[in-house]
């Protein structure tokens, strides 16, 4: 498709001309596909293999289908790993295709993460972010009532910090999940004392300088989930759900790979509902790394192991008994079908 542009004016050329592009233009709509289409094509000329379920994933085998290599991309910054053959004709080939600006290895900084790699220990942390982040000023006065709904600044600034922590607990810090969920649900009616409790979450992450620790995993391995539920806990009578996935060796090192803790997005009408549909939620999550961790390792025996606290879900899965509630039973036949086809 051809591609047409205004020539920009101290081109001084004649009035009435366009430009016909030989290439895509930085800021054009087509012009992430573009540079996709070439990182794909340098994948596949390089004997990579482009990952069926994330397609920002590529992947190296050698001759006994065992992964040398591994790439993800993000726009225009690339993180790659594999073993020392595979790097350095990597990076050779790499530079040949690309205008890269540089090349870091063992300590440096990738989209905001701090990724420090010493032995087989790769630490993860955000602390540059963390400290650029600021309390929310309150007024002396505002704080005398605590009550006193938010004006629509006071909102927006809210917000503001609320997408900045968001993005931390996405990343490095499920300890602080909750507490951004709970913010978030209540911003439409959000008070002063949320504006405080925000300031304490910032003050909370400044004062703990957390760091996520990945460490070799060795002999067979498998994942495992834990999902958790609180039935009506939310101040407008709302349930939250949470779970977490590690990807666990038989050497006894477990590393964490996914977090969430948020509202149930369906109204739960008892615990054992809002437990059913936050191990759902939790499933489903590791349904899709198992599928990615297949295909990386070429492995269909990884083992997937998921537990509750809650002992009528437990029963209510190894029971043939209908429950009441029909959207439940929907649920729990999904868990059992699951459990049947020994996919955990």
């Amino acid at each position: 498709m051809e591609c047409l542009i205004k020539p920009p004016p101290e081109s001084n050329c004649t009035p009435g001309y366009l430009w016909k592009l030989k290439k895509c233009v930085y800021g054009l709509s087509d012009a992430s596909l573009k540079w996709y289409t070439k990182v794909k094509k340098f994948v596949t000329d390089n004997n990579g293999i482009i990952s069926k379920i994330d397609p920002s994933l590529f992947l190296w085998y050698n001759t006994k289908q065992a992964v040398v290599g591994i790439m993800t991309i993000h726009v225009d910054d690339f993180l790659c790993t594999g073993d020392n053959g595979f790097i350095e004709s990597f990076i050779s080939k790499l530079q040949e295709n690309f205008a890269v600006g540089k090349i870091e290895t063992k300590c440096f900084k990738y989209l905001g993460l701090n990724i420090k790699h010493e032995g087989n220990i790769v630490t993860l942390d955000q602390q540059n972010y963390v400290d650029n982040l600021s309390k929310i000023d309150i007024d002396i006065e505002r704080r005398k009532n605590l009550t006193a709904p938010l004006t629509t600044y006071e909102k927006e600034i809210l917000q503001s910090k609320i997408g900045q922590l968001l993005w931390l607990c996405n990343q490095t810090r499920p300890d602080i999940s909750f507490h951004i969920s709970n913010l978030a649900s209540n911003l439409n009616r959000a008070t002063i004392n949320q504006l405080i409790h925000c300031n304490k979450i910032i003050s909370k992450v400044k004062s703990n300088n957390l760091k996520l620790q990945y460490q070799k995993l060795q002999g067979d391995l498998k994942l495992v989930v834990y999902t958790d539920a609180s039935f009506g806990n939310l101040n407008d009578g709302g349930s939250q759900g949470a779970y977490l996935i590690f990807f666990v060796g038989s050497n006894g090192c477990c590393n964490l790979l996914s977090w969430q803790s948020k509202r149930l997005k369906r109204i739960a009408r008892s615990s054992l509902a809002a437990e059913t549909i936050a191990m759902l939620d939790g499933l489903d999550a590791t349904l899709y790394i198992s599928e990615l961790l297949k295909e990386t390792y070429k492995n269909d025996k990884i083992l997937i192991e998921v537990y509750t606290d809650n002992k009528s879900l437990h029963e209510a899965l190894q029971s043939s008994k209908y429950v009441t509630d029909k959207c439940l039973r929907i649920d729990i036949g999904a868990l059992k079908e699951i459990i049947s086809n020994k996919q955990i």
